[in-house]
Order: C-alpha cells, then sequence, then structure tokens
C-alpha cells in the first residue's frame, strides 16, 4: 500500500480498500473468536440464567434477594471468571489481526499460519505493553484509590477515626475523576502502543514512550479522526440495523421485563430462527466495523509515524531516538 494519506477521509478509502482486498484474513480470526464465544460462553449464561431465574419465588425481579442462594452467587462467579478469560483471549486474536493488517500494509501475503504462530510467540510478550499501558492509564489513580479505601474502611472500623470515613470517601471520588482524566487523555495518547510493538516486533519502554510520543500535539486531531469514523459508523449500522429489524423483528425487549411472568411470557413466544438470524447479521456487521476501525488506527498510526519522521533533520537522529 501507499502511503498513509493527510487527509482522513482519505484515509478512510484507503482503509476500505485494505480491507476489501484482504477481507478474508483480516475478518476470519475475529469472527471465529466472538462465533465460538457466542457459542461456548452464551450457551453457558443461558444454560445458568434459565435455570435459576425461574426459582425466584416472589413475582419481582428483586436482585439482591436473589443473592440468598449460593447457586445464584457460584452463577455470577463463574459468570465474572468466564468475561475475564474472554477478555484475555482476546489479546492474541487481537496480536493476530494487527499483524495479518501489517502484513496486508506492506503487500505482503497474508498468512494465517504465520499470524497464529506470531501472536503464540508474542503473547507473554505483549503483557509488558499492556502493562505500560495501564501503569500510564491507571497505576495512580488506582493507588489513591486503594489508599482512600483503606481509610473509609478504617472510618467504619475505629470510632476514634470517624473522620477517616469523609476523607477516604473524597479521595476515592478524586481518584475515579483523575481516572477519568486519565483515561481521556493518556488513554488516547497510549492507544496506538501495540500498534507500535507489532509494527516494529518490540514490546519494549521504549517503543512504548515511542508510540506515545508520536501523539504529541495530535490530541485533538485524533478524537476528531475516531468521531467521524465512529460517526461514519454509526449511520452504516443504524441503516442495515432497521433493515434487519424489518425483515427479522423477533427480539427480545428487556425494559419490558418487569417480573416473572414477563419473562415467562417472551420465553414461551420467543422464536429462536428469527433470533438467531437477526444476531447473526447484526453481529456481523458490527464485526466488520470492528476491524476496519483496527484497519483505519493503523493507517493512522503509520501516518503519524511519517509525520514524526519529517520533523527531524535527518534519518539518523530519528533512529537514535528510537
Amino acid at each position: 500500500m501507499t502511503n498513509p494519506k493527510k487527509s482522513v477521509l482519505d484515509r478512510i478509502e484507503q482503509s476500505f480498500i485494505l480491507l476489501k482486498q484482504n477481507f478474508v484474513e483480516l475478518f476470519l480470526p475475529i469472527f471465529l473468536y466472538k462465533l465460538i464465544s457466542i457459542v461456548l460462553f452464551g450457551s453457558i449464561a443461558a444454560y445458568y440464567f434459565f435455570r435459576n431465574v425461574w426459582k425466584i419465588s416472589d413475582n419481582s425481579l428483586d436482585f439482591f434477594s436473589s443473592l440468598n442462594d449460593p447457586f445464584i452467587v457460584l452463577s455470577i462467579a463463574i459468570g465474572i471468571f468466564l468475561f475475564l478469560l474472554y477478555l484475555l483471549l482476546y489479546i492474541p486474536i487481537f496480536l493476530w489481526l494487527i499483524h495479518s493488517i501489517k502484513q496486508a500494509y506492506n503487500w505482503d501475503v497474508v498468512t494465517g499460519k504465520q499470524n497464529i504462530l506470531y501472536w503464540f510467540s508474542r503473547f507473554s510478550d505483549s503483557m509488558k505493553t499492556y502493562w505500560y499501558i495501564f501503569s500510564y492509564v491507571a497505576l495512580l489513580p488506582a493507588i489513591i484509590f486503594i489508599i482512600g479505601g483503606l481509610l473509609f474502611n478504617a472510618g467504619f472500623y475505629f470510632s476514634w477515626f470517624e473522620s477517616g470515613k469523609y476523607i477516604g470517601g473524597a479521595i476515592m471520588v478524586f481518584s475515579w475523576v483523575l481516572f477519568l482524566v486519565f483515561a481521556l487523555y493518556r488513554g488516547i495518547k497510549s492507544s496506538f502502543s501495540l500498534f507500535s510493538a507489532v509494527d516494529r516486533d518490540t514490546f519494549t519502554k521504549n517503543n512504548f514512550l515511542y508510540s506515545v510520543s508520536i501523539t504529541n500535539k495530535n490530541w485533538f486531531r485524533i478524537i476528531w479522526n475516531f468521531i467521524l469514523v465512529w460517526f461514519i459508523i454509526w449511520l452504516w449500522t443504524s441503516f442495515i440495523s432497521w433493515a434487519i429489524w424489518i425483515f427479522t423483528p423477533n427480539s427480545i425487549d428487556f425494559d419490558a421485563v418487569n417480573s416473572i411472568d414477563d419473562l415467562k411470557a417472551i420465553w414461551d413466544s420467543f422464536s429462536i430462527i428469527p433470533y438467531f438470524i437477526s444476531t447473526f447479521f447484526s453481529s456481523t456487521i458490527n464485526i466488520i466495523w470492528d476491524v476496519f476501525v483496527i484497519v483505519f488506527s493503523y493507517i493512522f498510526f503509520k501516518r503519524l509515524c511519517i509525520e514524526k519522521w519529517e520533523t527531524h533533520t535527518n534519518e539518523t537522529d530519528f533512529n537514535q531516538e528510537l
């Protein structure tokens, strides 16, 4: 592929072209991951949900009273574990996808076997980059929150330190505000970290700092680029979702569920085939857009790298910085 264009609309066009030319190779990893996740995790979640929802004795959905049932508590714990496992398994798939995009961008043949071996060999190294991101974005707010939580609990347990409740509470609120600020500002600045690590095949702190440095004086530009991309995606997905809903209108309206009887009535009238078709097509469209955003992010990253290189007097200075 040619160098990424300066205009955001041109880069969006480049992203569409790259995705179109390598659609199967880029779409398949995420699709298989989502499909296996839905079948495996979704089936387990549905089993626990529909096995236990009828066990609630009264006619209201009282979540907190249902926690008295050890089996429901165990179900919730299993659900949390499966969700964390789902997130963990996404990391190698993400590495696989970025490396595939790198191959496509460089006009190389996108090879599934090579990319699987790549994420398998780089999985532990990628944890370093995730740690750098966490340290940069959330470590300080997390430490402040823990300190605030200790003071807050001490205020409850020790009568002579009742003011600790207010001090600790204020510190925890401050930590949340700080985290939101860091997530918005530093989160954007570190958003290309894994792209840089895979692109240069160096999962080091220096490479992480480099990926942050290319965003200098570009924060508002990055926000604007992704807002525009997400707005375009929102328009398309809204139209497609509307069309899918017309042809497969059978869906579950959880907002209408106010009691167990409402849930039973929905389940009795539920038709699995239209719902499966609707979910399949909606999920497929969402996966395509997710892959497109990642492709656009990589091309945008390459654009920022070129601009950073152009700000240096010569290539030697540029390489020394790395």
